[in-house]
């Protein structure tokens, strides 16, 4: 009795023998082994997989990188005791006090990450479901995606 995997109906087929030495017929000659699928589960789970492990990289590192600057700055920030940063007149300013190191700068740039990583996440899910072709899914993340920038762009600072 020989088994062996059968890749029509993904199940191990077992095949009776002639064990007699001599009496070998062609139904007992023995059937090449087929290599098992690389996956067993379907590509679209796999793909589903696949996107929600990078969402969930987005996510973690964006949690990651807004903590490390703000800890990086928090600690520039009691070593140096400079709370000096001026009002920024533009993104320019702003990039120059971030690279010069300025406490609240880099303190400033950690809450502009925390806050821009959940956008971050819906431009990924976004690629990701027009990747896979899925289109209703598709259509309600560009939705959530243009009330999202909608509602930054029409916002109002201050109080």
């Amino acid at each position: 009795m020989n088994t062996s995997y059968d890749p029509a109906n993904g199940e191990a087929a077992t095949r009776h023998t002639n064990t007699h030495a001599n009496t070998h017929t062609e139904q007992d000659a023995p059937a090449p082994e087929a290599a098992p699928p690389i996956s067993p589960t379907p590509p679209t789970e796999r793909a589903i997989w696949r996107s929600e492990l990078i969402i969930s990289f987005v996510l973690r590192g964006g949690v990651l990188l807004s903590a490390a600057l703000m800890v990086i700055g928090l600690l520039s920030l009691v070593l140096t005791r400079n709370t000096a940063m001026p009002e920024p007149s533009s993104v320019a300013s702003f990039v120059h006090a971030v690279l010069t190191g300025e406490p609240l700068a880099l303190m400033t740039l950690g809450l502009l990450v925390l806050l821009l990583t959940p956008v971050l996440r819906v431009v990924v899910a976004l690629i990701t479901f027009a990747w896979q072709r899925d289109w209703r899914f598709t259509l309600i993340t560009a939705i959530v995606l243009c009330v999202l920038l909608l509602s930054v762009l029409l916002g109002r600072g201050g109080a």
